[in-house]
Parts: structure tokens; C-alpha cells; sequence
């Protein structure tokens, strides 16, 4: 059973939920940002895919969408689908994130490229709030490692 201290333990800050409209050039760069301080362990900056979602990335190779992060550690994304589909580089896509990564934080400077979706619904709604409505709802949930994101070697 989940209580409201695991999911305030998982989600310690207040953030909220903003909606963004990207370039699919500037998301695949997000998440290898996101990527970067990740691959050395657990971050809140991992990112967290949809279920129609499936990203894998190389640790230590060159492509159009690697970064460099301060220790030199080169991530690139190898193939991002959304429903089976690549991603296209000029195609935008509407997606989810917290208000504190969509402003840039985390090394996470390609999120400033998107367009911020405004809905009075949404816009200062607490992500641990939306959790908990969220299990209440559910009642039951069984987590399965999905492989979502999947580090290439």
C-alpha cells in the first residue's frame, strides 16, 4: 500500500505540471540533457516516458543529438519512437514535465526551446496531488520494468 508520506517521499517539492509544445529536435536534445547526470545513477532529472514511448541512447559515441557533459561524457539518442514512429526533427510534439525542469533546471536548457501550453485546469495543479487522486483511483498498481529508456552498449 502507498500512504501519502511515500509518495511525498518520491515528490518532495511542490512542483507542478506544465504542458509543452517542442520541436522533436529539441526534445531528443532534452533528453539526453536530462540523460546526462542519470548515467552515473539515480536523478529526478531521469526521464520518464509514456507508455507509447521508447528512447535508447550510447554513452560515448558522436551524433547530431550528443552533449558533452562537464566530465566529458558524450550521450546520444539513438532512436526515439512515439508509437512506433521516429521522432521527426521538425515535427512538434506536446509533452509533460515539471515546471521546475520545463524552466530550464537540471542542465535541462532545451526545455527553453518549447512553447508553454496554458490551461487554467492544469497550470498550478501539485504533481504529488495528481499522484495521490491518481492511486486512489487505480487502487491497485503493479509496477513492470517496461524498458522504455534503454542504455545501448
Amino acid at each position: 500500500d502507498f500512504t501519502v508520506r511515500d509518495v511525498l517521499t518520491e515528490l518532495p517539492f511542490p512542483r507542478t505540471m506544465k504542458v509543452l509544445t517542442i520541436e522533436g529536435r529539441h526534445l531528443k536534445k532534452a533528453m539526453a540533457q536530462q540523460l546526462n547526470g542519470s548515467s552515473k545513477g539515480p536523478t529526478g532529472a531521469y526521464p520518464h516516458l509514456s507508455s507509447n514511448a521508447r528512447l535508447s541512447y550510447r554513452l560515448g559515441s558522436c551524433s547530431s543529438d550528443t552533449i558533452a557533459s562537464n566530465d566529458d561524457e558524450l550521450i546520444s539518442i539513438l532512436t526515439f519512437t512515439v508509437d512506433g514512429v521516429e521522432l521527426c526533427d521538425r515535427q512538434k510534439y506536446n509533452i509533460a514535465v515539471t515546471s521546475f525542469v520545463a524552466d530550464g533546471n537540471e542542465g535541462c536548457s532545451s526545455w527553453l526551446e518549447s512553447t508553454r501550453v496554458h490551461n487554467t485546469g492544469w497550470d498550478e495543479l501539485n504533481l504529488s496531488c495528481v499522484l495521490l487522486k491518481y492511486l486512489q483511483w487505480k487502487r491497485a498498481i503493479y509496477p513492470v520494468l517496461e524498458d522504455r529508456v534503454s542504455r545501448q552498449k
